[in-house]
């Protein structure tokens, strides 16, 4: 026979109704059920959700993340009753079970609502406390029409270590030896390994870890008139890894593609089978949305049909609504972001031309050198030593969202690299020139550095060409297209220095 699993003697100490201490066998016979109820039904109560996600302005990898949960607290406590509250000198307080999330690190931000500071998280005795009261309903509701009755061996000491095992993680094989005690599973058909018994002790072992490993948003808040409320929840959290790689390629890395995928996990999924969805991403500032892909089982699907899905986006914000409708399978959102034209890229393309402009003129006037006595090389070079600061005052950007300076990276090394050449060629063009004589030496140099100016206007060109394909929706085509203007974009790039070396020779 199976030893006492808890070691406690039947008819232990009451312990009194606290919402931080463990139950008692008389509270859970009495509440468990109502509670299981109440966290069942919670779309009765828990009329909308919505999650805001916002990307912190000095950390890319950090999002915060706001809950926003519309409350019916009268159809709360028709539900509930007097389980779970307790009163206290000034007033009476209850738990709240507003949402659950997965075992991670959170740190809460800030928690808003109609009763300010009278209002608090739950601990973690209280959370334990609750989530044993959800326990025992989940028994009871699951034995129901059974001859089991999860309380006929239960005592106040053996709740508390039950109790004990959600507020710390339980020694190996406690959970096996709890359903056994408690008669869910019998002992004898699971030591020969009756696949019935194997398949329901696996079930309520599954339970039980998710009730462990779950993130309850549990609040502590008074017991009054209030009728409807609106409550606001922040936290921050890390930016998980899954999509980072798919996010981050080559082509994003070198501006090709969008600089930015924002990954949404199972966007339609919500805890609540039959509550919608409802999910707001704040745009970082400076950065725009091109376009939004959904994927299913590794598979593109489209939603633009379904009217139960709507996606709206603008500069600012991108909003997803989802109906309810637990049929449908879980999709992914991928959410396509490059910077604003008019931040960074136009700038740059207009300083690049610029700097090929002068360029050329400069290799015009070699070419001819040999027909005028005096190259006009002093003149030329101030206005050669311009462009690096003209290009230097878009290189360093104060004050900029960080997940900016991250797409930007790219984009301002290239132009960086423009800059140092321009002073490189002011000052070759002054020292080169100082006799009055174009050699072959100075030739070759000043058709270099047009070269590249030509590249780097060119490939800022693409880079405005390619948004505005995404602004006109054509992202079905964009692969092909791309690759054509990126084809396209090496033949002019051959074509003019070729020209340049004709008239050279």
């Amino acid at each position: 026979m199976m030893p006492d699993l808890f070691g406690g003697k039947k008819g232990g100490s009451r312990i009194a109704s606290v919402l931080d201490g463990p139950p008692t066998v008389r509270e859970l016979k009495s509440y468990s059920q109502k509670c299981f109820q109440s966290w069942l039904r919670r779309r009765e109560w828990l009329l909308r959700k919505v999650n805001r996600l916002e990307y912190t302005g000095s950390d890319r990898m950090t999002l915060k993340c706001t809950l926003s949960y519309d409350v019916s607290f009268l159809r709360f406590r028709d539900i509930l009753g007097n389980a779970q509250s307790v009163h206290s000198r000034d007033r009476s307080r209850m738990l709240l079970p507003l949402d659950v999330m997965d075992d991670r690190p959170y740190m809460t931000n800030e928690l808003e609502s109609c009763w300010k500071q009278r209002m608090c998280l739950a601990t973690r005795r209280e959370t334990a406390r609750f989530v044993t009261f959800l326990f025992f309903g989940f028994l009871v509701t699951r034995y129901e029409k059974t001859h089991i009755n999860v309380f006929s061996n239960l005592n106040d000491s053996k709740a508390k270590e039950i109790y004990g095992s959600f507020l710390s993680d339980p020694a190996e094989g406690f959970d096996k030896n709890m359903f056994i005690a408690l008669g869910c599973v019998d002992e004898i058909a699971f030591e020969k390994e009756e696949e019935s018994a194997l398949k329901e002790m696996a079930a309520l072992e599954g339970v039980a870890v998710w009730l462990r490993k779950s993130t309850f948003v549990l609040l502590s808040v008074p017991v009054d008139e209030t009728s409807r409320a609106r409550i606001r929840f922040s936290y921050s959290t890390s930016r998980g890894g899954d999509g980072k790689k798919a996010a981050r390629n080559w082509f994003d890395k070198f501006g090709i593609t969008s600089s930015l995928v924002l990954l949404v996990p199972a966007v339609n999924r919500n805890d609540d089978d039959d509550l919608g969805t409802h999910m707001r991403l704040i745009v970082p500032t400076g950065m725009r949305v091109d376009h939004i892909i959904y994927k299913s089982n590794g598979k593109n699907i489209s939603v633009d049909h379904d009217k139960s899905i709507s996606v709206r986006w603008n500069g600012d914000v991108v909003s997803i609504d989802v109906s309810p409708l637990p049929s449908r399978p879980d999709f992914d959102a991928l959410i396509y972001m490059s910077p604003k034209l008019a931040v960074f890229t136009v700038p740059a393309f207009v300083a690049c031309l610029v700097s090929y402009i002068i360029g050329q003129f400069v290799l015009r006037w070699i070419v001819l050198a040999e027909k005028i006595t005096q190259f006009p090389g002093q003149s030329v070079t101030p206005m050669a030593s311009l462009i690096p600061a003209f290009v230097a005052s878009y290189v360093i950007v104060a004050r900029e969202h960080d997940m900016l300076s991250f797409t930007l990276g790219f984009r301002r090394s290239i132009l960086g690299v423009g800059a140092v050449s321009s002073i490189i060629f002011s000052v070759f063009l002054t020292l080169g020139a100082s006799d009055g004589v174009a050699g072959t030496g100075m030739r070759l140099g000043v058709f270099t550095y047009v070269a590249l100016q030509l590249g780097l206007l060119l490939f800022f060109l693409f880079d405005i060409f390619r948004v505005g394909l995404w602004c006109r929706k054509m992202s079905s085509l964009n692969k092909w297209v791309a690759l054509f203007v990126v084809i396209g974009v090496i033949i002019v790039w051959g074509a003019v220095c070729a020209y340049n070396i004709v008239m050279m020779l």
